[in-house]
């Protein structure tokens, strides 16, 4: 309840936020380091950049990907 609105979690997470902070803590005095390095997104969000870049990647500047069409959705028209 406070921490969803103190910290903007969702109210999903709320409740593990604090076991979690003690596992870090943990795995972090473990491991005798004073810092860590946390991502700005989350693990789907850093999925789905890597898949982007790899595909990208591979296709020359002159190469375009495929282009799908979008639905005509309000004239029942779906390619």
């Amino acid at each position: 309840s406070e921490r969803v609105n103190v910290a903007m979690l969702n109210p999903d997470r709320a409740d593990v936020i604090v076991p979690a902070g003690h596992i870090y803590l943990s795995a972090m005095e473990w491991a005798s380091v004073s810092s860590m390095i946390v991502p700005d997104i989350g693990l789907k969000d850093g999925l789905m950049q890597a898949l982007f870049e790899q595909y990208f990647s591979e296709i020359s500047p002159n190469e375009h990907p495929r282009v799908l069409p979008v639905p005509d959705v309000e004239n029942g028209v779906v390619a």
